[in-house]
């Protein structure tokens, strides 16, 4: 397996070093969501290019690879994308306060799956 990285992965790098996800990424340049992911496992594979982890969780690589600790939420999802917040701000302190889009469908897909247990075993 060649290290070198081929033009599109070069390409994919360069985006994600300037931030985007991969969402971002795939609306981009015109690939899937997966296509855009398995490039980027191949990418590390390859080079020592941090996962968006280890950038959130490290302050020298938040200076080398330009990434802001504000772009992610505590479990790593970027609410950011494609410059539009993707995070909610509800006052009224439930699931959309202060959660991203990613972390609200984790909870409501939960919540759904709580109540109808409860709902299986009151009837």
């Amino acid at each position: 397996m060649s290290r070198e990285l081929t033009a599109t992965e070069q390409r994919i790098a360069a985006l994600a070093n300037q931030g985007l996800g991969v969402k971002a990424i795939a609306a981009t340049i015109g690939l899937k969501y997966n296509t855009v992911r398995s490039h980027l496992a191949k990418i590390r594979k390859k080079t020592d290019f941090p996962t968006l982890l280890e950038v959130h969780r490290s302050p020298e690589l938040h200076e080398q690879f330009g990434y802001h600790i504000g772009s992610l939420c505590k479990r790593g999802h970027r609410y950011n994308g494609m410059d539009k917040s993707l995070r909610h701000s509800r006052s009224d302190g439930r699931y959309g306060a202060g959660m991203c889009v990613e972390c609200q469908r984790i909870y409501k897909q939960g919540a759904n799956e709580r109540a109808k247990q409860r709902r299986q075993q009151a009837g």
